[in-house]
């Protein structure tokens, strides 16, 4: 090949090149900044925004206002082996716990000179039972069998209708139904205050048995000075209702004899 020819073919390569260029090559070889202004024009200014307020105050304070409600348990749970009934069975009455009476003595105690019976059968008499009792009179803990028979079906059964209740067997540790001294019956003989309820109370100085037994009903007010059951300042004091029938009030406790 000759010079000639030679510098010919560069020359020729070179228009190409030159060419390309001028018909839509790559302006802007790698390497090169690229100097484009290019931007997005879309115009798109979608803002949604979640604007869901919901501002529910759902304010339910729904309590329980039952003001006619008094006693010892709400329901059968409350009373496990039991039922909760209402006594007497009308409005003001107590709520309390109710056990089946327990089965009656089948030999004779670890006191058998105590005892008034030594098996079923041996207490003649509807409603009459043998039956294991702790103490021979209040404070005096001798376990022991003894006859026991209903004294009651209702208050009108007892020997002062008007002044006793005819609480259930098996109602407030009783084996059988009894007739108990009361200074009410229900919540409504109780309208010296607002608030007042017609409460059990106990022989809780005079008996040797947990729970101790029933004492009687009486008038308790919000503003009495004690809570029946519970404790006064004074020893051999306890929380029982006034002579006067106005509220309980701590004196001292006679002991049933």
């Amino acid at each position: 090949m000759t010079m000639l020819r030679f510098t010919a073919l560069i020359c020729g390569w070179i228009g190409f090149a030159l060419a390309l260029a001028a018909c839509g090559g790559d302006p802007n070889p790698v390497g090169e900044p690229d100097g484009s202004t290019d931007s997005d024009t879309d115009g798109d200014t979608d803002t949604d925004v979640d604007t869901d307020t919901d501002s529910d105050t759902d304010t339910d304070t729904d309590t329980d206002t039952d003001t006619d409600w008094s006693g010892d348990c709400h329901d059968a749970e409350d009373c496990p082996g039991g039922d909760c009934l209402l006594i007497p069975d009308e409005a003001g009455g107590w709520w309390t716990c109710v056990y089946p009476p327990p089965p009656e003595a089948e030999a004779p105690s670890e006191n058998p000179d105590m005892d008034t019976c030594d098996a079923p059968g041996d207490c003649p008499g509807d409603g009459c039972g043998c039956y294991e009792v702790a103490e021979v009179y209040p404070g005096f803990y001798a376990p022991h069998n003894e006859c026991l028979c209903d004294a009651c079906d209702t208050d009108a059964n007892c020997p002062e209708p008007a002044n006793q209740q005819c609480i259930p067997a098996g109602a407030f540790g009783f084996f059988v139904s009894t007739c108990v001294w009361t200074d009410c019956k229900v919540n409504g003989d109780c309208a010296l205050e607002a608030g007042g309820l017609c409460t059990p109370y106990y022989d809780d100085l005079c008996s040797a048995v947990e729970p101790p037994p029933l004492r009687g009903k009486g008038c308790h007010y919000p503003g009495d000075p004690c809570e029946p059951g519970g404790d006064c300042p004074i020893d051999y004091q306890s929380c029982a209702p006034s002579e006067a029938g106005t509220g309980f009030v701590c004196q001292e406790w006679a002991c049933p004899g």
